[in-house]
C-alpha cells in the first residue's frame, strides 16, 4: 500500500494505520493485506499492485475487474444476504482498492474436509451447500438491480468466472485431443452450442460466487469469501461443485454419496425460496446435467493440457486423477444425458479409457477427502 492509499483508508475508517501485513502475493497485479488500525477492528484491503510498467494493459484490466467483481458482490450481499460474505467497508475506484471486514483466523471448510472428523466435515459441507442456496435464492430476480450496482462502483467487472466462454473452451479441448490421437464425434459442436444456450435459462439466473471452493469458506460461522469471480449466471454452475467435485480447487476430493445427497437437499431447500425451478425435480435434474457437462468441458481443457506434462499432486490428487474422475462423473449421468449429448458422452468415455490406459495410477480418480477415508 502506498502513502496515498494509506491516507485514504485512514480517512475512510476514521483511524490511523498502524501495521500492514501482507496475506497473499500470488495473484497477478493484485495484493491482499490485513491492515491493523489504531482504533477499531482490522480490515482487509485488496488493491492493484503498485508496480508501474508491470503487466500488459489487459492484465491490469483483468486485475481491476476481479476487484470490481468483489465490490459488486459484497455490495449486493450486504443488502440482500448480510452475514453470508464479509462486509464491504469501502471502494477506491481511482486506486483500484476494495476494503472489507476482516474475518480473522477461522478454520475453513478445507480444514474440515482434509481433517479426520467425518461428522464435522459432513456438517460443514451441508452448511456450505445451504449457504450457496441462500445466496442464489436471495439474489434471484435481481439482475437489473445488480446491473445498477455494477455501474455505480466505478470499477470494471467481468462475467463467466473461471468457467469462461464454453465454445472457446471447447475449441481448446479439440486442439488438445489431437495430441492424444482422439477426434471428437461430429455432433459435439452442436451439442456444445446447446449447452451454452441452456446455461442462459432465466429460471436459474442469479448472483454466483464463481469459485466456491472449500478454502474460500470459513466455518463457525460459515462465510463465503473471495468473490473475485462473482457474476450473474446459472445457479447450478455453483451447485454443481457438489457433483463435479470442486472443479476450480486445489482441495478437490470425493465425499460419500450420502453426504453429497444431504448437502444437495440443503442447497435445494434454501435456493428454492427465490428459484422455484430448483424445487421442481424434473427441471432441477435436467439443468444440473447441463451444469455438469459445462464443467466437464472446462475441466477437460485443464486436464488434457496439464496431465501430459509433469503432474505433481495438487491437493490430494493430480490432474490425471481429476481428468479420469470428471469423465466418470459425466458417464455416471449417461442415461439422462445420452439423448441430448451423445457425442460428448462418447468423447468422455474415450478420454476416460485413454487416460486410464496411459496412466494406470490415475484410474482410481480423485482421492476421497481424508475426513471420510
Amino acid at each position: 500500500m502506498d502513502a496515498e492509499l494509506t491516507a485514504w483508508l485512514s480517512s475512510l475508517v476514521g483511524s490511523q494505520v498502524t501495521r500492514v501485513d501482507s496475506l497473499r502475493e500470488n495473484r497477478p497485479l493484485r495484493r491482499v493485506a490485513r491492515v491493523v488500525l489504531s482504533e477499531g477492528p482490522s480490515v482487509i484491503v485488496k488493491h492493484l499492485a503498485d508496480e508501474p510498467g508491470v503487466g500488459r494493459a489487459d492484465d491490469r484490466e483483468y486485475a481491476l475487474a476481479c476487484l470490481g467483481n468483489e465490490a459488486l458482490a459484497l455490495s449486493v450481499l450486504g443488502q440482500h444476504a448480510p452475514g453470508l460474505a464479509p462486509g464491504l467497508v469501502g471502494v477506491n475506484a481511482s486506486q483500484g482498492a476494495v476494503v472489507l471486514a476482516d474475518l480473522g483466523a477461522r478454520p475453513s471448510l478445507a480444514t474440515l474436509l482434509l481433517g479426520d472428523e467425518a461428522t464435522a466435515a459432513a456438517e460443514g459441507l451441508r452448511c456450505w451447500a445451504e449457504a450457496l442456496g441462500n445466496l442464489h435464492g436471495a439474489c434471484a430476480g435481481r439482475t437489473a438491480e445488480i446491473e445498477t450496482v455494477r455501474r455505480s462502483i466505478g470499477l470494471p467487472t467481468r462475467g463467466t468466472g473461471f468457467l469462461g466462454d464454453i465454445e472457446r473452451r471447447w475449441h481448446a479441448v479439440t486442439r488438445s485431443l489431437a495430441a492424444w490421437g482422439l477426434s471428437p464425434p461430429r455432433s459435439c459442436g452442436d451439442e456444445v452450442e446447446a449447452v451454452e444456450a441452456a446455461l442462459r435459462d432465466p429460471r436459474f439466473a442469479t448472483l454466483l460466487h464463481g469459485d466456491p471452493c472449500p478454502d474460500n469458506t470459513t466455518v463457525d460461522p460459515l462465510v463465503l469469501f473471495d468473490w473475485e469471480t462473482a457474476y450473474v449466471g446459472h445457479a447450478l454452475l455453483d451447485a454443481a461443485y457438489l457433483w463435479m467435485p470442486f472443479p476450480t480447487c486445489w482441495c478437490a476430493g470425493e465425499a460419500p454419496g450420502k453426504v453429497v445427497a444431504e448437502a444437495e437437499v440443503a442447497y435445494r431447500r434454501a435456493a428454492s425460496a427465490g428459484l422455484p425451478a430448483v424445487a421442481d425435480d424434473g427441471s432441477y435434474r435436467h439443468a444440473m446435467g447441463e451444469a455438469v457437462v459445462a464443467w466437464w468441458i472446462q475441466t477437460s481443457v485443464w486436464g488434457l493440457e496439464r496431465s501430459t506434462a509433469d503432474d505433481p499432486t495438487w491437493g490430494i490428487s493430480t490432474h490425471r486423477h481429476r481428468l479420469v474422475h470428471r469423465a466418470r462423473v459425466l458417464l455416471a449421468r449417461r442415461d439422462e444425458l445420452a439423448a441430448r449429448y451423445p457425442g460428448l458422452i462418447e468423447l468422455a468415455a474415450s478420454i476416460e479409457a485413454a487416460a486410464s490406459e496411459r496412466w494406470p495410477e490415475a484410474a482410481r480418480g480423485l482421492a476421497t477427502f481424508p475426513a471420510f477415508a
